[in-house]
């Protein structure tokens, strides 16, 4: 027998330069292959870590895609500040938390299942 441990979940926490202590956001990414599931996303300036970080969040963690279940306001919020510096898609609609949600994914490049 033999046995494998695979870390495959992070947090995210970001810190404003005026504040090195302090987070200002943070969210949770889980790790299956290489698709990272975010959830429990607090704090505006998350959305400006994924306008300005993107491509190094998905490097460091080792996926393709950041996704997950947000609101309608938070998927225009996501749209709006990553044009230009992502790739952003709504997969689907479905039932999260009881309320129903746009699937979003963000990615370096398009990808053909987007």
């Amino acid at each position: 027998m033999k046995f494998e441990i695979e870390p495959n979940q992070y947090v995210i926490r970001v810190y404003d330069d005026e504040h090195p202590d302090n987070y200002v956001a943070s969210a949770l990414i889980r790790v299956y292959g290489d698709r990272g599931w975010m959830s429990s996303i607090i704090g505006p300036r998350f959305y400006e870590l994924l306008r300005d970080h993107l491509n190094e969040i998905l490097d460091q963690v080792g996926v393709r895609t950041l996704e997950g279940y947000v609101t309608e306001s938070h998927a225009r919020l996501m749209r709006m500040m990553c044009r230009g510096h992502a790739e952003f898609s709504i997969s689907h609609r479905g039932m999260c938390a009881g309320r129903r949600m746009p699937w979003v994914i963000f990615s370096k490049e398009k990808l053909p299942w987007c």
